[in-house]
This record gives structure tokens, C-alpha cells and sequence, in this order.
């Protein structure tokens, strides 16, 4: 299955603004995409595995592998 990654931080404004159109993908996509938001505050190693420079990033990983961002 597809993973659709949300790497940020939940009480940012962008992640504010995004979170609606991050549920409608959800929903849209649902079977097909999985999405999963990572709060990097309180999961740093994940920000360091994904060579984070600016959040909030919206990640695809397929078979464990990033394969666009």
C-alpha cells in the first residue's frame, strides 16, 4: 500500500491549513493510500531519516521508500 506521509508539527499554521485537505485525500484515496501524520517534536529520528529541512513536508513512500515529496 501506499503511504502518504505528513512529516510537522500539529500547531503550526500551515499545518492548520493543511489539515483539511490532508483528511480529503484520506477520504478520496481510501484503500489505496494510507495517510499518517508525524509530529517530528516528539519523533525527531524521523525528521533525521528524512533529511527534513523545512516542515511541514508531505511525503509519498511506497514500499518503505520515499518516491516523492
Amino acid at each position: 500500500m501506499t503511504l502518504y506521509v505528513w512529516l510537522g508539527l500539529s500547531s503550526t499554521v500551515a499545518a492548520l491549513m493543511l489539515t483539511p485537505l490532508v483528511a480529503r485525500a484520506a477520504k478520496e484515496h481510501a484503500g489505496r493510500l494510507k495517510v499518517v501524520k508525524v509530529n517530528v517534536d516528539r519523533v525527531p529520528e524521523v525528521a533525521d531519516r528524512y533529511r527534513l529541512q523545512s516542515i511541514p513536508t508531505l511525503s509519498l513512500l511506497v514500499g518503505g521508500e520515499e518516491v516523492d515529496r
